[in-house]
């Protein structure tokens, strides 16, 4: 408190030369976060001269988090002060003041509250952070955990549920006669809370189908989960019932959420304030993490006016962290993240599918809900950690009044991301002032693949920049393309062709090589382009020709002596 007040008193004087104080030495211990991760900060002032020496360290496990809080107090005169200078006014000054989490977090009053009987109370609860941090509003949050139970987050990459998959889907229909004996059926075989939870998420996502009949007439109706499991059909209402139903006569820690999703319907920027977008989910407390399940978005999903099914495990034992992207609960206390983010907050973030995060990708800048632009040009960043080579990245821009997709160009770049992962740099041009959508997609199976995340794109420019970018084919390796990156050349120009390959052993760097238009005379072996660099595992490779042939110009490489595929294609005019 002394110290604080000293270097109060300096601050006020303006001239710290002149202050003389009777303390000597001082060491004050705090918490804050680094990248996410809680270290113990050890401050030691020796005299109000010297610099202070700052120690800080991660804290272990056992080691209780504290959460920091500011109070404004008047200061306490405990140290004579000595003064030749006008003495400056008093003013409050702030107190550091530290405190255990669990008093801090506020609890429910259950007079104005109603609350599902198996969700536990908030009150005991802690701030977990993660190593590495996202760009937009969710970047801050860090799960909330309770202390005394939480060891580690949960992490399903690896985990086989083939076997508790199987059983689920060969469950006999007469176990399904009523909810206790299908709960007592789908759990009995299994002793972890974690392979009864699967087993029932697993079973309804396979046997419920949604109710489009009720949902596009707007006849929709509270179902129980006896109605449900007698129907065999429900809108999000009756599957988040009878997950609750099913696990909580199985004594699993299970509750109901309501609130608004971005789901059937959702455009980046519309607004979610009709019924359209109500929903209901499931919270989950398994080993002390708070976690979410969302059965009815696990079954399948709306195509037009029908129900596809399709199984989507990411949505089943979901991080919050995650799950705030699409879901936006009734009560704050259900995000199960600190801070709270406010709907506004939710609103901006990226609409983003599930394969955004199975994929590794991260955006590096935040971009919200769209990009406006003046310059016709649409530039940002994106991240992928751990990536996947058989599964490229796609992306397009779909422009009002343009018949086709215009191609979006996508360079590797050597620099890292800040998560350490591979860092991709996103360009395309618009062709007119006005608006469109920009759609990012992972290819799975050759040319096709999800939309993992889409957003707007307003250009208030005259389309005077546009120029189409080269379209690029997927293949088995990493490449980015420096030169040339426009579809169209022109006839007759000197052009320096220049592609880096990643990732390769030398040994196995395949032959690049321009194909020229069906009636040209060249050699391919003599316009093969050659290796001229090697910096952290990337080979580029250029060569400078004359564009000399109109028609169909083809960057390749060779499969075989004989054989070739394309990167990209160019058309010279």
């Amino acid at each position: 408190m002394k110290s604080l007040f000293n270097k109060a008193m300096k601050r006020f004087s303006g001239d710290g030369d002149t202050i003389a104080s009777s303390y000597t030495s001082t060491t004050t211990t705090t918490t804050r976060y680094e990248n996410g991760v809680p270290v113990e900060v050890i401050t030691k002032t020796t005299t109000n001269d010297e610099p202070a020496e700052v120690i800080t360290k991660p804290l272990t496990n056992d080691e209780p988090v504290e959460v920091l809080e500011y109070e404004v107090h008047e200061h306490e005169e405990t140290t004579p002060v000595e003064c030749d200078v006008e003495k400056p006014v008093e003013k409050p000054i702030a107190k550091l003041m530290t405190k255990p989490v669990e008093k801090l977090a506020k609890k429910p009053n259950k007079k104005t509250e109603e609350r599902d009987p198996d969700e536990p109370e908030m009150g005991h609860e802690s701030i977990v952070g993660y190593q590495g941090e996202r760009s937009d509003p969710a970047s801050r949050c860090c799960p909330i955990v309770v202390a005394d139970e939480f060891e580690k987050h949960l992490d399903l990459t690896d985990h086989d549920f083939s076997k508790v998959d199987k059983y689920a889907r060969e469950t006999p229909a007469k176990e399904a006669e009523n909810t206790d004996r299908l709960s007592k059926y789908l759990t009995k075989p299994w002793n972890e809370e974690l392979d009864k939870l699967r087993c029932i998420f697993t079973w309804i996502t396979e046997n419920i189908r949604y109710d489009t009949d009720a949902f596009f007439g707007g006849n929709i109706k509270h179902c129980g989960p006896e109605d449900v499991l007698k129907t065999r059909k429900a809108v999000c209402d009756g599957y988040a019932g009878l997950f609750d139903k099913l696990t909580s006569d199985a004594g699993l820690k299970v509750w109901r959420i309501s609130g608004k999703s971005k789901g059937a319907g959702f455009k980046p920027g519309c607004n979610i304030d009709s019924r359209q977008f109500d929903h209901a989910w499931n919270g989950v407390l398994y080993k002390g993490e708070f976690l979410l399940v969302d059965s009815t978005w696990g079954a399948g999903y709306l195509n037009g006016m029908d129900f596809e099914r399709r199984f989507e495990p990411f949505y089943f034992l979901c991080s919050p962290t995650q799950f705030i992207y699409s879901h936006y609960p009734e009560k704050p206390d259900h995000q199960y993240v600190e801070p709270k983010l406010t709907k506004e907050e939710f609103l901006d973030m990226p609409y983003v599918k599930p394969q955004f995060f199975t994929s590794g990708l991260n955006f590096v800048k935040h971009i919200g809900t769209g990009i406006e632009i003046s310059d016709d040009k649409v530039e940002f960043e994106i991240e992928r950690v751990h990536p996947d080579e058989s599964k490229p990245l796609h992306a397009t821009l779909e422009w009002e009044g343009h018949n086709e997709d215009i191609p979006v160009m996508i360079q590797r770049l050597i620099t890292p991301g800040p998560r350490g992962g591979r860092k991709f740099k996103l360009s395309c041009t618009c062709p007119s002032k006005g608006e469109g959508e920009f759609n990012i997609f992972v290819m799975l199976e050759g040319n096709s693949g999800p939309m993992v995340s889409s957003f707007k794109v307003k250009n208030t420019g005259s389309g005077k920049n546009y120029a189409p970018f080269v379209d690029t084919y997927s293949v088995p390796f990493s490449f980015t393309i420096h030169n040339p990156i426009h579809a169209k050349l022109n006839y007759n120009d000197n052009v320096k062709f220049e592609v880096t390959i990643f990732d390769l052993p030398e040994s196995e760097l395949p032959s690049l090589a321009l194909f020229l238009p069906e009636k040209s005379a060249r050699d391919l072996q003599k316009v093969s382009i050659q290796k001229v660099t090697n910096e952290k595992d990337s080979y580029t490779y250029a060569i400078e020709t004359c564009i000399d042939q109109k028609g169909k110009w083809g960057l390749t490489y060779h499969t075989s002596p004989t054989q070739f595929s394309f990167l990209a294609q160019y058309t010279v005019e």
